[in-house]
């Protein structure tokens, strides 16, 4: 995977991490939770987490068009990273990159990552 995927793919990560905890913490507010074990505390954060990591699938998805998702006309999206070099002390503009990697759909490097991330957190 290279860097601009890896870094759009690992922020995406740890905004979802952050965005389940803070939901699940809104969600306490809204619901009586006294007598919910710390274990069904941990589920909800694990149900959000897990929520939102499909909600990520489904919109890289959108961009290869996978399920025939976009109208006719529109054969899918580009993600680019913009990478960016420096000269003389001055941050220069290269020349936008395609995440992609060879014809994997973006949806399919999502799950790539989220396998290897699964993977590094069992070694």
């Amino acid at each position: 995977m290279n860097d601009a995927a890896r870094i759009l793919f690992e922020n995406m990560h740890s905004d979802i991490a952050s965005w389940s905890r803070h939901t699940a913490s809104q969600v306490r507010r809204a619901v009586p939770t006294e007598g919910w074990s710390p274990e069904q505390h941990q589920a909800l954060e694990a149900a959000l987490r897990e929520g939102m990591k499909s909600l990520a699938w489904s919109f890289f998805g959108t961009f290869d068009n996978v399920g025939c998702a976009l109208p006719d006309g529109v054969l899918g999206y580009r993600i680019t990273g913009i990478p960016s070099a420096e000269k003389d002390g001055d941050i220069q503009e290269l020349a936008p990159v395609d995440i992609r990697e060879d014809d994997t759909d973006y949806a399919d490097m999502w799950q790539e990552f989220l396998a290897s991330e699964k993977e590094q957190r069992h070694t």
